[in-house]
């Protein structure tokens, strides 16, 4: 690819065994945040200090270092979550490359929910022209998974082009493009720097993860095989839009040899089937060794404990399950 590329922004959650104290749940303790700085970011822990506004996105708790941000004491299942925002993968490469990272993350799984994953490919040739772009856009020959395409144009009290930036993609969706002038996003009118932008979230962050460390690709080779296969600028020379040549730009910009797909992982759309993944891939190794423990007794006390426990939302588990049993 024509571009500098790398990594701009990487979320991910890790699962915890959550606790109980005086009724209240606690998804983490600040030992599952140590853990994740040191055996996942394999950084040293005196670097990271409390966050002064304490946690969010439902944390109560966070820790920080140069905006790699870990958070922890949640509610539930949450676990703990790592952010790092484009400065911050900087950051953490001045430690370890980031590839090592994502590989440790890969092989981690299930424990490990990759989130978000955002790629930025800069250009400073000038091959991607944000006019150029626009009009093709408006002719109708951009050709790509998603529907909805946005644009924004902002203007300077000087009526200079302030920001100019095109959305292909919806912002609730898995999966986003964003192209936008950089430089002048940095206030520089004179320089030369466009960004290609990939935005994963949820399976798709997982699964870009999963193409960068299995491809065995360069890394710009790889996002350009995976943005090949959702986008093209094309020609209009065929009544089939899939059979469009690629405008002579836009293959130059990507040089690439092969669309790579992405495999996204299917989840079971049944609450009672995906908790019963959960506990199969979480929570099974647990009560075998509580049985092996307690004797064979064990799990039917757990049951019947549970039987006392249960509520609203079990039960609606059972209704829905059965009602689709029927459905079929």
């Amino acid at each position: 690819m024509k571009a500098n590329v790398l990594l701009d922004w990487l979320g991910f959650t890790v699962r915890c065994q959550s606790y109980d104290v005086k009724g209240e749940q606690h998804s983490s303790h600040i030992s599952d945040a140590h853990r994740v700085i040191a055996e996942m970011l394999k950084l040293p822990l005196d670097l990271f200090l409390p966050m002064e506004r304490g946690g969010r996105y439902g944390y109560r708790q966070g820790l920080a270092y140069n905006g790699i941000e870990v958070y922890y004491d949640g509610f539930g299942e949450m676990g703990v979550n790592e952010g790092m925002s484009g400065n911050a993968c900087r950051v953490y490469e001045t430690h370890r490359p980031i590839l090592e990272l994502l590989k440790d993350l890969r092989g981690s799984e299930p424990n490990v929910n990759i989130t978000r994953v955002d790629i930025a490919c800069d250009d400073y040739s000038g091959i991607l022209d944000m006019k150029r772009i626009e009009d093709e856009i408006r002719a109708g020959k951009l050709r790509a998974n998603a529907h909805k395409k946005r644009m924004i144009v902002d203007l300077d009290g000087k009526n200079r082009l302030e920001e100019n930036t095109i959305y292909i993609g919806s912002a609730q969706s898995e999966r986003r493009v964003r192209i936008y002038d950089k430089a002048k996003e940095q206030g520089d009118y004179e320089k030369t720097w466009i960004r290609l932008e990939l935005v994963a979230r949820r399976k798709h962050a997982a699964a870009v993860v999963e193409a960068i460390v299995d491809s065995g690709l360069e890394l710009g080779a790889t996002v350009a095989g995976i943005i090949a296969d959702n986008m093209a600028f094309v020609e209009n020379d065929d009544s089939n839009v899939s059979r469009c040549s690629l405008q002579k730009w836009w293959a130059d910009f990507l040089e690439v040899v092969a669309k790579i797909k992405l495999m996204i992982k299917m989840v079971p759309v049944n609450t009672a089937d995906r908790l019963k993944v959960y506990l199969e891939d979480y929570i099974s190794a647990s009560l075998w060794t509580c049985e092996q423990v307690y004797g064979d007794g064990f799990l039917d006390s757990l049951i019947k404990k549970g039987v006392q426990k249960a509520g609203r939302r079990h039960q609606k588990m059972i209704d829905e399950y059965i009602k689709g049993l029927l459905a079929s």
